[in-house]
């Protein structure tokens, strides 16, 4: 999709946005855009936030779940001892943003924030069933 073509109606369900040609069009509006004879058409914010706000979620749930040890560290392409308390911080600001969004929150974002926010929080429950006693 391109998100600087003009927006679908309300009816239409909105197809995902490609951020990377948008965060361009946002951070420098008067640049060229694919044909220098065709103007840009405004960008559909609602859209863009709603994009924004899935990959802000989904960032959480995975740094969360590679503290965790349940997804690969990209940087060192292995899964890592956990560190609960590093994948707290991420499940902790999830919880806060399932408060603070109450009610302001499309069906598709608000699932998927409940989701993640349960998902880690289980993963979170099993690492720390499974770490045992500290040792003394």
């Amino acid at each position: 999709m391109d998100p600087l073509a003009p927006t679908k109606s309300a009816a239409t369900p909105a197809a995902p946005v490609d951020l990377t040609q948008v965060h361009g069009a946002l951070m420098d509006p008067l640049a060229p855009t694919k044909s220098a004879a065709t103007p840009a058409a405004p960008v559909d914010l609602t859209q863009v936030h709603g994009a924004l706000f899935e990959q802000l979620v989904a960032g959480h749930g995975h740094m969360a779940l590679m503290f965790l040890g349940r997804l690969e560290n990209p940087q060192t392409g292995r899964h890592e001892e956990p560190e609960p308390l590093g994948a707290k911080i991420f499940i902790d600001q999830l919880d806060m943003l399932v408060t603070k969004t109450k009610g302001n929150l499309s069906e598709r974002e608000a699932a998927l924030l409940q989701q993640t926010l349960a998902a880690t929080q289980l993963a979170f429950v099993e690492v720390i069933k499974n770490a045992g006693p500290e040792p003394a």
